[in-house]
């Protein structure tokens, strides 16, 4: 088994049972790491807003300032985009990691499909960045309406997708952005589709 077989048994254990292995796909986290070996400028979206804490959830911000690390090291340009409410813990994490990557925030509501001509690049990825159910709305797990707290990428992704940005969704649940197929992929397969408002096991 290589390298990437065995990252990727390990990333199918669901102890959850948050649904989170039933739509992987063999391959994708190879795949991934191709395509962000090849790209010249990398796009990052991070935050998760949890109401209950006004704030975003912790692995989102961390989790994109290492990707970025990773990314420069490589030689890679990065722009990290994010909502208001993870700006600060996202600026904590790219003077900490010591980050040249610009940390843009965006405003709430759903995001321009022009996003690309401002902040060009190869591959996007999603890391634990909420994306729109069937009815519109972003939800948590509890399927608590979060969208007021959201800036919208679903329409941006569409756009991304079409003007051949690779994609990629990393996530630990079902209610991610969604960043579909074919040409894209998710290391850590996510199903939020558009035939359903939210898919998930919530506690």
């Amino acid at each position: 088994m290589g390298h990437f077989a065995a990252l990727e048994l390990h990333l199918r254990q669901d102890p959850g049972q948050r649904g989170l292995a039933q739509e992987h796909s063999p391959g994708t986290l190879a795949l991934a790491a191709e395509r962000l070996l090849t790209a010249g400028t990398a796009v990052i979206a991070t935050g998760f807003y949890i109401p209950s804490a006004q704030a975003v959830e912790s692995d989102g911000p961390p989790g994109a300032a290492f990707l970025a690390r990773a990314l420069e090291h490589l030689g890679k340009a990065v722009v990290i985009l994010c909502a208001e409410s993870a700006l600060q813990a996202m600026e904590a994490c790219r003077g900490n990691l010591g980050l040249r990557c610009e940390v843009v925030s965006l405003r709430l509501g759903m995001v321009p499909v022009d996003l690309w001509h401002n902040y060009p690049c190869q591959v996007f990825v999603a890391l634990e960045y909420p994306g729109q159910g069937s009815d519109g709305k972003c939800r948590n797990m509890r399927g608590v309406d979060i969208s007021p707290h959201v800036p919208m990428l679903d329409k941006a992704l569409a756009e991304a997708q079409a003007l051949g940005i690779f994609t990629i969704a990393m996530v630990t649940a079902a209610m991610n952005l969604d960043v579909g197929e074919p040409g894209a992929v998710s290391p850590l397969p996510q199903m939020a589709h558009p035939s359903r408002p939210l898919a998930t096991l919530a506690p």
